[in-house]
């Protein structure tokens, strides 16, 4: 059972609320990933990963992730903000071979599966959203987390050192 929002001054359910009320958005952790399946390519002292990895994020598949989102709702109960933690999550990117594309060898790689994270992005201002419909903090979850996905803006962002995860097989080969 998701819990209630409730004003964290007058202890009033805002949850329900008939009409818009402002929410500002406190995101840490958010990341774009790029997600590169049978990945393969010739690795020379000149290869240009901002290149490739632009080349490559047409095609691939990304995955936007948020682990930590909490809102500061302005209640129409009181003057001061209601601050609520949606979600936290623990990142999983621990569990997988992290290397530094810059760092890789002389040769013909092919990655079962590789995932770079290229891409920064900031979410602009605040959201309207109207709390007729938003009865609980899943609820409240669910609404901003479809704005997320609608409204952040995510932009390509390669830099030397940029971190890369590795599932599944890795092989080089020498280049003939």
């Amino acid at each position: 059972m998701s819990k209630k929002i409730i004003c964290a001054s007058t202890n009033k359910e805002i949850g329900g609320y008939d009409g818009d009320l402002t929410v500002e958005l406190i995101l840490e952790g958010e990341r774009r990933l790029l997600i590169l399946s049978n990945f393969e390519i010739n690795v020379t002292e000149d290869t240009d990963w901002e290149e490739v990895l632009y080349d490559a994020s047409l095609e691939g598949d990304l995955d936007e992730q948020y682990p930590y989102i909490s809102v500061a709702i302005t209640s129409p109960f009181s003057d001061k903000n209601t601050v609520i933690c949606l979600q936290k999550e623990a990142s999983d990117s621990d569990e997988v071979e992290t290397i530094n594309l810059e760092d890789l060898p002389p040769g013909k790689h092919f990655f079962e599966e590789l995932i770079v994270d290229c891409f920064s992005g900031k979410f602009r201002g605040d959201m309207e959203i109207n709390f007729s419909e938003v009865e609980d903090q899943d609820d409240l979850l669910e609404v901003v987390s479809e704005i997320l996905f609608d409204e952040y803006e995510w932009s390509f962002y390669y830099f030397a050192g940029c971190l890369a995860w590795i599932t599944g097989e890795h092989t080089v080969e020498a280049i003939k």
